[in-house]
């Protein structure tokens, strides 16, 4: 079986877990998904 990995940047680009979120940032809730809402998206 193989170990898990992650990117080297995770802790900066993500993914993030719901722990690692900032509950005060505002965010789209798809459900499954979080989205940050940023201009252009």
């Amino acid at each position: 079986m193989k170990s898990k990995s992650a990117p080297a940047d995770r802790e900066i680009t993500g993914p993030f877990d719901i722990s690692e979120v900032s509950a005060v940032q505002p965010f789209i809730d798809l459900g499954a998904i979080k989205v940050t809402p940023r201009t252009g998206l």
